[in-house]
């Protein structure tokens, strides 16, 4: 579909984007099958369209323990907002 190609192309959307978009028009076109039967083919074509697979561009990243525990211990647990997950006895 030219909308598709346009959006990697043109647009320079990444596949989840684009993917996105795919989305909406298989719904917005299984909405218009139920309105429109007589139009069945053409809207098949279009719910039949493939999501596109893909790497992602980025690696995954995490934290190094160091990092983690640094995170965690800049935690204030005197305020409401520091204990908020953890169980508090009142």
């Amino acid at each position: 579909m030219r909308f598709l190609r346009f959006l990697e192309t043109d647009r320079k959307n990444a596949i989840a984007t684009r993917n996105a978009r795919l989305g909406s028009l298989h719904v917005f076109a299984r909405f218009l099958a139920g309105r429109h039967p007589e139009q069945l083919g053409t809207l098949q074509r279009v719910i039949g369209l493939p999501f596109k697979h893909g790497a992602r561009d980025a690696p995954i990243e995490y934290l190094e323990r160091a990092e983690m525990e640094a995170l965690l211990k800049s935690i204030d647990r005197t305020t409401a907002l520091g204990r908020r997950d953890t169980p508090c006895s009142l």
